[in-house]
């Protein structure tokens, strides 16, 4: 993990930095390039089959300013770790992180004024934001050597199983199998970064809030599968603990989804800080009586979970 770390931590970086070239060179009217993608969503890909849990940790790291770069890099760290779960072939997941680091790439052509705008769309303004699916699509059908999986996720990421998604209101099957997983983990990143005009949410919290929408919205079958993925408390959740201390989740537990390896940083009866104490539950031994009681809110106890993750060289 601590190997990988410096690595993925580069990979971030330049992926971050790629998005935002891209963004810019179609903001001036160049092409889509895939020759500069391919190379940065390889090394994410390389970084995913060594330890998964790295990146996974440094994308729960975010600014505010870089939200719509750092959602594609995170969506595409996502939905290639997820494919990686659902045992698609390596050469798939090229396509699936190029997909997901170029999702939504028509927002470039969203005026900043409705992207960055601190609350609800009007309906005129939420017409507007959803043709970045159209231009995006656009876009990329011009790309030479452009793949069908790239499409999909480009197009679909707002389709919804009951119809009620966009931009052709597709429904069930119709629905490639790219898009609907898109579709759970654009909606899970989304909720858990810090925007301009949505509420943060816990990483529990988020998964709590797809699983109450995906009755109708989501593949369930898809949907538990993603969240055996990252875990029932994924990578930046911070978690009450048995003996009243809270910690936060800084690897996935693997054999137990319930037993993650967490980091304890605050005593909840004194109301103060801990120096960190790494704990791996699922290596606890027999009477060790430490667990994980629940989630807990982090903006309740004014705690930010992201600055407890090992990130000294993010």
């Amino acid at each position: 993990m601590t190997e990988e770390l410096a690595r993925a931590s580069k990979v971030k970086k330049e992926a971050t930095q790629v998005v935002a070239d891209i963004m810019e060179d179609v903001r001036l009217g160049r092409q889509v390039e895939l020759e500069r993608v391919n190379p940065v969503v390889e090394g994410i890909v390389s970084s995913i089959m060594s330890n998964e849990d790295a990146l996974l940790g440094l994308t729960r790291i975010r600014k505010m300013d870089k939200y719509i770069f750092e959602h594609s890099v995170s969506v595409s760290v996502l939905l290639t770790t997820f494919a990686k779960h659902l045992n698609f072939p390596e050469e798939d997941l090229l396509q699936i992180g190029i997909g997901g680091l170029l999702h939504d790439i028509g927002k470039i052509k969203t005026p900043q004024k409705i992207l960055n705008k601190p609350g609800k769309l009007t309906d005129q303004e939420f017409a507007i934001m959803k043709k970045h699916v159209v231009y995006g699509k656009e876009l990329l059908e011009a790309v030479p050597g452009i793949s069908d999986i790239i499409l999909s996720i480009a197009t679909e990421h707002h389709e919804r199983l009951d119809g009620t998604g966009y931009l052709d209101g597709k429904r069930g099957d119709e629905i490639s199998l790219y898009g609907q997983m898109a579709a759970i983990v654009d909606v899970y990143d989304a909720l858990t970064a810090d925007r301009v005009y949505g509420e943060v949410m816990s990483p529990h919290t988020a998964l709590v809030k797809l699983v109450t929408w995906g009755k109708s919205r989501f593949n369930q079958e898809l949907l538990q599968s993603f969240i055996h993925c990252i875990g029932i408390y994924p990578i930046g959740s911070l978690v009450s603990l048995s003996d009243a201390r809270f910690a936060v989740v800084v690897e996935s537990g693997k054999k137990d989804l319930l037993s993650p390896k967490i980091r304890i940083v605050f005593d909840s009866i004194k109301r103060q800080f801990l120096t960190p104490q790494d704990v791996d539950l699922s290596a606890k031994q027999k009477g060790d009586e430490i667990k994980i009681i629940s989630a807990v809110d982090p903006a309740k106890w004014r705690i930010s979970p992201e600055t407890f993750l090992d990130h000294r060289t993010a």
